[in-house]
């Protein structure tokens, strides 16, 4: 077998030495000093910019999904951040509405913060409106309608609730 098989990178015994270069080089990567800007770069680099494809976006509609969402990939972030970074991802009038909340100035509070944009928006909010009695009652009545409600009529209740 030759140096060049033995390898498997397409040299002689200078692949071998590339080789143990990157092991090294990986190493050295890896250490407490740089650990936590090689974090922060893999959190950036997985997080979509705005307007960029698969990025998050709220345009007035369903709040509750639009927070769901935001919490998972900031989950690691200051709530400062968490807050600051919202309008970005939001229809241009959103945002600047957002940027004008004493919580968004303050940026103390993602809980709160949370809390005053689910309540400005939810009446354009599903999840919200969904936990109402008048909506269940209303699905609930839709069912009762029916001379007689079939199984899949059931199914369909079920289904629209949980979506």
């Amino acid at each position: 077998m030759s140096d060049n098989e033995d390898s498997g990178c397409g040299g002689s015994s200078s692949g071998r030495q590339r080789a143990k270069y990157t092991s090294k080089e990986t190493t050295q990567i890896t250490t407490k000093e740089s650990y936590p800007k090689q974090d922060l770069m893999s959190a950036l680099m997985l997080f979509p910019l705005p307007y960029q494809m698969g990025a998050l976006y709220f345009d007035r509609m369903d709040i509750t999904d639009f927070v769901i969402q935001w919490q998972d990939p900031t989950m690691d972030w200051k709530d400062g951040l968490r807050i600051k970074k919202v309008p970005l991802y939001c229809e241009k009038m959103v945002g600047r509405y957002v940027k004008t909340l004493e919580i968004y100035v303050k940026g103390d509070s993602w809980k709160r913060f949370m809390k005053e944009l689910k309540e400005k928006y939810k009446k354009d909010n599903t999840g919200q409106k969904r936990n109402t009695e008048a909506y269940l009652q209303a699905m609930v009545q839709k069912i009762v309608t029916e001379k007689e409600p079939t199984i899949s009529a059931y199914r369909s209740f079920i289904v629209e609730y949980c979506e």
